[in-house]
């Protein structure tokens, strides 16, 4: 197991941290040194078995629990939330070298977080749990784009959640539903036994422009920014409805919208990517 605190040994260096394990289990010293110095070279902590753990960066102390953690091989190896101690630029590093030694050792590994990108970055399978029960547990492409819930919907990724009536079916298996006054075509995930739905749509699947004084169109709603930020790639931006309801787009790229400011009118598309699933489970 590696834990959140990485509950090292303080009075150990870092070589007898890893050692421990396989030490516990009267495996030959030599073996041991084979081994330790094998799998801090794969953390990239070759060359100082002999620190302290008190001598070392947060990262680095982690790095010395995952080593400790899979240098006895274990069949499953279980992580609770072992990045949320660490600053955005080493989670990042610590990712990416966590989802590489579970791929070279072949390791079953069961990942505890809060965190979704990392949910979403590091997993073949993510399972969202809500009140200690499963809601929804799939490939992470599939949990993001076919959210079952508005539960999972709004937990994994953002996701701007309307209330839907709907009209029918509609060709290839698409439902016609009518979204705060205008109609939308769009997939079912998961049948109602109501028959009320919310409308799940993400903030990057929506397209946003200037309203210059034109009604908005089928599958548009129209309101004004309230507020943007400004990110490099992205711009994100909240929009006011008529009704006062708060909507969350983000445009991408040089041309994603940046010349809409603070107060412009805007139309917003609501496309055909987006899904519907039954309202009440949130």
């Amino acid at each position: 197991m590696v834990f959140q605190d990485y509950a090292l040994f303080p009075d150990k260096t870092v070589f007898d941290n890893v050692a421990y394990g396989l030490r516990a289990r009267r495996i030959p010293a030599r073996t041991v040194r084979t081994k330790v110095h094998d799998y801090l070279d794969r953390v990239g902590l070759g060359g100082l078995g002999d620190r302290l753990p008190s001598e070392m960066s947060g990262g680095q102390r982690q790095r010395v629990a995952l080593a400790r953690a899979l240098v006895i091989e274990p069949r499953v190896l279980l992580m609770d939330e072992p990045l949320s101690n660490l600053d955005a630029s080493l989670r990042v590093q610590m990712r990416d070298v966590i989802r590489s030694l579970q791929l070279e050792t072949k390791t079953t590994t069961i990942f505890v977080t809060h965190d979704q990108e990392e949910a979403l970055a590091m997993s073949d399978e993510i399972a969202v749990m809500k009140n200690g029960r499963i809601d929804q547990c799939g490939a992470p492409v599939d949990v993001y784009r076919s959210p079952e819930t508005a539960y999972v919907s709004d937990f994994v990724g953002s996701a701007n959640l309307l209330p839907a009536e709907l009209l029918g079916e509609v060709a290839g298996g698409l439902h016609r539903f009518r979204v705060m006054g205008t109609e939308v075509s769009g997939r079912i995930t998961r049948q109602s036994q109501t028959g009320r739905y919310l409308m799940v749509a993400r903030p990057e699947n929506l397209g946003l422009r200037s309203s210059q004084g034109a009604d908005p169109g089928e599958g548009q709603l129209q309101g004004h920014v309230v507020s943007l930020q400004f990110q490099g790639y992205r711009t994100s931006y909240h929009v006011a409805l008529a009704d006062g309801r708060d909507m969350h787009v983000e445009t991408f790229g040089e041309d994603g919208g940046t010349s809409i400011g603070r107060g412009d009118a805007v139309v917003i598309s609501l496309g055909s990517k987006s899904v519907f699933v039954p309202e009440g489970d949130a």
